[in-house]
């Protein structure tokens, strides 16, 4: 199915069930997604997933190019990305099901060098915090 008004960057529409997928390859097998909640396991021993096997694995769900995956990952978690530019303005980035990207600010405080022992300053920052959503918390368990 093709969807025009979508200015021809999303190119296929899939439902499941009452869950909608887009997909911007041209290239879409019926079934190649799988649903939320039935994804095979990116790793089979549960260890760290980096970058790229998350390319891979993107790619594989959704139909996509290597480099489609990629550049999708980098718009979403990318340095200049889209979690990062609106957690830089201040705002919240929420995932329904997912979870929630938030920027907290951290006080000042003193610490300690672990080699001295000496008591030095460290100053207040905006740190990037990620909530789970209860979704996320059920599939786990």
């Amino acid at each position: 199915m093709r969807l025009p008004w979508a200015g021809g960057r999303i190119k296929t529409l899939a439902v499941a069930g009452s869950r909608y997928y887009l997909f911007v390859s041209d290239n879409f097998v019926p079934g190649a997604a799988r649903a939320p909640g039935h994804s095979k396991p990116i790793t089979d021993t549960g260890g760290t997933v980096n970058k790229t096997e998350l390319q891979e694995a993107l790619a594989s769900a959704a139909n996509l190019s290597k480099a489609d995956a990629a550049r999708t990952i980098d718009a979403l978690f990318g340095t200049g990305g889209v979690i990062a530019a609106e957690l830089k303005k201040g705002g919240k980035v929420q995932i329904t099901g997912f979870g929630s990207f938030v920027a907290r600010q951290r006080a000042a405080r003193t610490g300690r060098d672990p080699r001295t022992g000496n008591a030095l300053q460290i100053a207040a920052a905006t740190v990037p915090a990620f909530k789970a959503g209860q979704a996320l918390k059920d599939a786990l368990n």
